[in-house]
């Protein structure tokens, strides 16, 4: 295999990360445009200004480039909720969950192309859907940390009903299932979430007795 030397000062490796990003950005370009569905290798190609073979260089394939712009959509939800968390750290439940997630939300609507991508998600794409399923374990896993109570009374039934309700109901809002702007969403969800995970704690405290 030829070893890549320096071109005009930029390392190999640094020119390889640089075609990747613009192959995402070609990507998520397309996915705005014509949805997952849509998608093709010379399309993205033609938009990011690069042959196949520098598609072949990062991704074996279609199903692989939109994994990985899933994960790294996955990341920066986590980052912003986290980061959101944060903030609100003595807060109670409804508190933090609000601001949870009004800041994943605040992600996933910057771009036609997330929402798009999370849809896709949602529906039957094979590769994208057993992603999904990882990132829900995940969030199940954030979310239990938050519920109210000591530890040992948090539930992760609670914990899970939460994530995937939530998952699912912004899933629909991005179909324009649910008729609600992103404020009423938001507040909608947060009470919901709040009563759930308070319902929760309240039978762990009972059965404790």
């Amino acid at each position: 295999m030829p070893v890549e030397r320096p071109y005009r000062g930029i390392p190999a490796d640094a020119r390889v990360a640089d075609r990747r990003e613009r192959l995402l950005a070609a990507a998520r370009a397309e996915i705005a445009a014509g949805g997952v569905a849509a998608l093709s290798v010379r399309a993205i190609c033609t938009r990011a200004g690069l042959t196949r073979r520098y598609f072949y260089e990062s991704f074996s394939d279609l199903d692989a480039l939109l994994l990985a712009a899933f994960d790294a959509l996955h990341a920066e939800i986590a980052d912003a909720v986290v980061g959101a968390l944060a903030q609100v750290r003595e807060q109670p439940f409804d508190v933090r969950a609000r601001a949870a997630i009004g800041a994943g939300l605040e992600v996933v609507v910057a771009e036609p192309a997330k929402a798009r991508l999370l849809v896709a998600a949602g529906g039957e794409h094979g590769a994208l859907a057993a992603r999904r399923a990882e990132a829900v374990d995940a969030f199940a896993t954030l979310v239990a940390a938050e519920l109210p109570g000591p530890p040992e009374a948090r539930s992760p039934i609670a914990a899970r009903m939460v994530t995937g309700g939530l998952i699912e109901t912004v899933d629909a809002w991005l179909r324009g299932v649910v008729p609600l702007d992103e404020e009423g969403l938001i507040a909608e969800a947060a009470r919901l979430a709040s009563a759930l995970a308070g319902a929760a704690g309240g039978a762990a405290e009972s059965s404790g007795r």
